[in-house]
């Protein structure tokens, strides 16, 4: 897996490892099991879909009955202010939290938030830009990638292999290719990195001269492309597509040579946690190879560990190139990606 150099740096001590985890249901964990079932519950907040979030948890309830799982779901700005406010009164109810915007994981770790906790599993994900600096603080359950979906009912012959295939490409002209609006932060993730390959002038003169649109959700790019009213996604987020495609839609998804942008949902255990034993064990078993097959199959996400294959509806090649941004240089780049954006968009 091939990223940008960086996730976080903070000013925390590395968290230790602890010396002898114990295997558990098919995986290792730190946790205290007992304590953890005497705990009888878990919390999780979470920004993933609701229907597949429930289906991963039913999985580990599967395995550990005695111990009760709660699932919050909402957008990642409102999780970040819940649990800044409920540890600011002194009410924590959440015990493990998962947010979609490493920059705001960064916030919580150096705010004492997040818990340093060095799951067994992290010795099975070695990609650096996928989890926290130092580690054990948050760590990706899952890579949310965006690429170029088009389709083959409409393009015809020859699409395009890589992103600057598409400039110039008239077919794709006259707002007939489709972006994410400027709140999307896949959006953010995919123009980082692409800056990072070709520079501004990409977007700002190359994407810019096909006059695209830009929609909210991944639903409205490919109800318009299956209908024919757009001829491309340019970010067209690869598990929306495998929803499509795995329903009939005549999508393709393309894996473009120079790389496919993604971002990431980073998961930790909260510092206040109510259940932490419990929070310790549903984390470890989430980055475990076991849990992030059910994750595969239920998110349909890319996996952070080399031993767990891609979404097979994904029909990725075996070594799929990612391209993650430089997360500690992401907050300072959002007005220069705001800027950038109305003149993609025409505004």
């Amino acid at each position: 897996m091939v990223g940008a150099s960086g996730a976080v740096r903070a000013q925390s001590a590395e968290p230790a490892a602890c010396p002898s985890p114990t295997e558990v249901q098919g995986f290792l964990t730190c946790a205290d099991v007992d304590a953890a079932k005497k705990e009888g519950a878990v919390v999780l907040y979470a920004p993933a879909g609701q229907e597949q979030q429930l289906a991963v948890l039913n999985e580990f309830n599967k395995l550990f009955p005695d111990i009760r799982v709660q699932s919050i779901w909402a957008q990642t700005g409102a999780l970040f202010a819940k649990v800044e406010q409920e540890v600011k009164t002194d009410n924590t109810l959440v015990d493990v939290l998962v947010l979609s915007d490493p920059t705001l994981l960064q916030t919580m770790q150096k705010n004492d938030i997040l818990s340093p906790y060095v799951s067994p599993s992290l010795q099975d994900i070695a990609d650096v830009n996928v989890q926290s600096k130092p580690k054990g603080y948050w760590t990706s359950w899952g890579l949310v990638a965006t690429t170029l979906v088009y389709n083959t009912d409409t393009i015809g012959e020859n699409p395009p292999k890589t992103w600057k295939d598409l400039i110039g490409d008239k077919r794709f002209a006259g707002r007939k290719a489709s972006l994410k609006n400027a709140t999307s932060g896949l959006q953010f993730a995919q123009w980082a990195t692409l800056v990072d390959l070709y520079g501004r002038d990409f977007w700002v003169e190359g994407v810019a001269g096909l006059n695209p649109i830009a929609f909210d959700s991944f639903t409205q790019q490919f109800d318009r492309l299956v209908g024919g009213a757009d001829m491309m996604a340019i970010n067209g987020q690869i598990s929306g597509a495998m929803q499509y495609i795995e329903k009939g839609a005549p999508l393709e998804i393309l894996y473009p040579e120079d790389g496919v942008p993604a971002t990431l949902e980073g998961v930790g255990v909260v510092r206040t946690a109510p259940h932490p034993q419990a929070a310790r064990l549903l984390v470890d078993y989430l980055l475990s190879k076991k849990g992030q097959e059910v994750i595969v199959e239920k998110m349909q996400y890319f996996s952070p560990r080399k031993d767990v294959a891609a979404p097979p509806a994904a029909r990725a090649p075996e070594n799929v190139k990612f391209l993650v941004p430089d997360w500690d240089a992401m907050a300072d780049r959002r007005k220069t990606f705001e800027a950038d954006w109305r003149k993609v968009l025409g505004q």
